[in-house]
């Protein structure tokens, strides 16, 4: 009996700014394309994982508003109005956990998600960007939100620092019998190219928040790795100004000995980050 396994690689070029909380190495939101125009940012919400079990800090709040936003140099963590006001928010109070509040914005916002909005403070560098709560939003001296839990602000490296990011969208293990699934290896080649010198990290993240795909009805699994590494939480490699950088991305499958007859597909984000 033959079965058809298949692995989808989604590619996301994540630029300009990341950001990336890790708790637990699972929870991951991943901010890409980030882009400041005076008091106007785009950017785009890419994914979001989180763990489960883990309380939502304002569940049962009166209000409480979850969404992107950026941290400056003297004012600190933004309060979420311009970004709120674009549509970038959703209400949280409700949610009990951070894999609830996860779940919803990906589903409120159908990941992956873009839009522009106006920043609390055009007058201050914008340090870095995350994913930030609030009760109300407003702007007011001494009000700010916090990073959500598990969550670090990644810095924004400088406007003229460019990566682009070129792997093939598939990983095809081809069409294999019950027996080949277990141990089948298949991998592709890419480079990333920059405009600099010095280092930048490639992480991979999956739906279930690190570097394991389920396939189907999780009879197998894939175990995708970068130049041989797990990249979950970023592989820092350097790079030369206009020189490609060559990079392997490979899958290893492993089946618990149930696999049907069908085609088996899952998805893995890889992003570059500034490092």
């Amino acid at each position: 009996m033959k079965k058809i396994v298949s692995i989808g690689l989604v590619i996301i070029l994540t630029w300009l700014c990341s950001f990336i909380g890790i708790k637990n190495a699972v929870a991951v939101a991943v901010i890409t394309n980030f882009n400041r125009q005076g008091s106007s940012v785009t950017a785009t919400v890419a994914a979001w994982s989180e763990p489960e079990g883990i309380p939502n800090p304002c569940y049962g709040w009166q209000t409480c508003m979850v969404g992107p936003d950026v941290s400056y140099s003297r004012h600190g963590i933004g309060s979420l109005v311009g970004s709120c006001l674009a549509g970038g928010c959703i209400e949280a109070r409700n949610l009990k956990t951070t894999a609830d509040v996860a779940r919803q914005y990906t589903y409120m916002r159908q990941l992956p998600f873009t839009y522009t909005f106006s920043i609390d403070h055009p007058e201050d560098d914008a340090a870095c960007a995350g994913m930030v709560y609030i009760d109300r939003p407003v702007i007011q001296a001494g009000v700010h939100g916090e990073l959500f839990p598990g969550a670090t602000c990644t810095a924004i490296p400088p406007d003229n620092f460019r990566c682009t990011l070129d792997i093939p969208p598939y990983i095809d293990h081809g069409t294999l019998s019950a027996r080949e699934v277990n141990g089948s290896s298949a991998s592709v080649n890419g480079k990333v190219s920059c405009n600099y010198d010095g280092q930048f990290s490639i992480s991979t993240i999956s739906d279930s928040g690190d570097n394991i795909v389920h396939l189907k009805d999780n009879s197998v699994i894939s175990a995708v790795t970068i130049n041989g590494q797990n990249a979950t939480n970023g592989l820092v490699i350097k790079t030369m100004r206009s020189r490609p950088t060559n990079i392997k991305v490979n899958s290893v499958l492993t089946s618990d000995g149930t696999v049907t007859s069908g085609n088996y597909k899952g998805n893995i984000v890889i992003y570059v980050n500034y490092s």
